[in-house]
């Protein structure tokens, strides 16, 4: 056994490879300097197949399945599984994370959402619900492949009328919800049920912030299903995790430290902080609005957006080829279209059309499972994706198991992440408004200067408000 191997095989027990962070990158980098190199020739059967496995008790599918089809058939083993599992022809049982949407419109209107025509792509069908005799008839096929069941879509999963009816039926299943928190939602009955994890999008800690992104909700309604939910599962002693996601957009990331005051006023279990996700997709306008612009640099995640190649680029940290969600997380909209993902907009066949079971085999379905995971820069949607890849990607360019990287963004169609700002117009709305505390945060970050803007009489600028950079992190 190498150098590297071994040391690979030690890191398989820490909880920095368990759990993957920047530290756990940097050990693994740290290791590969030792070793030399990461440039392992095909012919190095055992380190391949050791690096294959140890990735994969790691969770980095990705990884693990590039180093395993560099084994030369019949000479080395795929002890890990992984080929196995990229190539089954069944899932196993109880092994998907399916994601399920039960309704396709909103009850509210966000402006960077494909379910807003203002977004510029009409994907979703507007104004539909899936009738229950449609969802027993889908759970009875795909529920022997579900381990976690995600009531998510393009819309309100509790404006469904059968909403109720559809949690009974899934049980023992374990259940992931998202809401706006802006629908009737019966805390008893959820508290009653197998929902393990509902997380409550509110972003704002007013109307005025929660207004701007969620047009037509209603912020106080929100705070008051989430109350709702605390005061019951207290009552219960028992219930779902409640989480409370925050989204940053530019006029909500200088209020993180009152959002976490209302968070541990309110009782949630858990706050979470998110940056928008934004695709080429949408106007230039709207993502110049809404994209944070004052989170320092190393937590940006996105680099840039080429809307002539639909591409968003990924920094470097959080750049990967490759995606595991083709293998684990199908999604099956509300007429029966399954994707890949919840990202996919191109459908890989319809669960009412032959079963769950066919539809994983078809062609199609298998071409977008294997080329997401092996490289998923050759799928349109996937270089359009700006969700955070948890894997080493970068990391092995340049070996055997390179990847071919999107093409250089075009220069007159892209939009640089780094020279967003606070525009001339925001600044005098700030301004009118008395907006102090934003103006503030923005300065202490950067992106407002003095000679732009002088600061109000007698206000001094005050670091993030009291907001340390690593609480914002996405």
């Amino acid at each position: 056994m190498d150098v590297f191997s071994d040391n690979l095989s030690a890191l398989i027990n820490t909880s920095d490879f368990s759990n993957p962070n920047l530290l756990g990158l940097r050990i693994l980098k740290d290791i590969s300097v030792i070793a030399h190199t990461l440039k392992y020739d095909v012919s190095s059967e055992k380190s391949l197949e050791i690096l294959s496995n140890v990735l994969l008790n790691g969770h980095y599918f990705g990884e693990s399945y590039k180093a395993a089809s560099c084994l030369s058939s019949g000479r080395c083993n795929d002890n890990g599984g992984i080929l196995s599992i990229v190539n089954r022809i069944e899932p196993q049982k109880k092994s998907l994370m399916i994601s399920l949407e039960i309704v396709s419109y909103c009850n509210v209107r966000c402006p960077l959402c494909t379910n807003d025509k203002q977004s510029g792509k009409d994907y979703y069908l507007h104004g539909k619900i899936m009738p229950f005799p449609v969802f027993k008839k889908i759970w009875d096929d795909i529920g022997q492949y579900t381990g976690m069941l995600i009531l998510v879509g393009q819309g309100e999963t509790f404006l469904h009328p059968d909403i109720y009816k559809i949690l009974d039926y899934v049980k023992p299943t374990p259940v992931h919800i998202d809401t706006n928190g802006n629908a009737m939602i019966d805390a008893e009955r959820v508290i009653g049920s197998s929902v393990k994890r509902l997380l409550f999008s509110v972003d704002g800690v007013d109307q005025r912030t929660y207004g701007k992104y969620r047009v037509g909700g209603d912020f106080e309604k929100a705070l008051d299903n989430m109350r709702g939910m605390v005061a019951a599962k207290k009552k219960a002693r028992t219930g779902p995790d409640i989480v409370w996601k925050f989204i940053l957009f530019k006029h909500t990331e200088p209020y993180c430290d009152e959002f976490k005051r209302l968070g541990r006023e309110i009782g949630v279990d858990e706050i979470s902080y998110t940056s928008c996700v934004v695709s080429p997709d949408n106007y230039e306008g709207l993502i110049r609005e809404f994209m944070p612009v004052g989170i320092s640099h190393q937590d940006k995640a996105i680099k840039y957006i080429d809307f002539a190649n639909r591409t968003v680029g990924m920094n470097d940290m959080h750049d990967s080829p490759y995606c595991q969600a083709g293998l684990f997380n199908p999604h099956i909209r509300v007429n029966g279209d399954i994707n890949i993902c919840c990202s996919s907009y191109d459908p890989v066949g319809n669960v009412l059309e032959g079963g769950f079971f066919k539809n994983w085999n078809n062609p199609e379905y298998v071409r977008q499972r294997k080329q997401s995971l092996a490289n998923r820069y050759a799928l349109p949607e996937c270089r359009a994706c700006s969700r955070i890849q948890l894997n080493f990607g970068h990391l092995f360019d340049g070996t055997v198991m390179e990847y071919q990287k999107p093409a250089e963004p075009d220069p007159d169609r892209t939009l640089w992440v780094d020279d967003l700002k606070i525009e001339p117009d925001y600044l005098a709305y700030l301004e009118e408004n008395g907006l102090t505390k934003d103006i503030n945060y923005f300065k202490a970050r950067g992106v407002i200067s003095d000679a732009i803007s002088p600061p109000p009489a007698g206000a001094a600028a005050v670091r993030g408000n009291g907001m340390d950079d690593a609480a914002v992190q996405p």
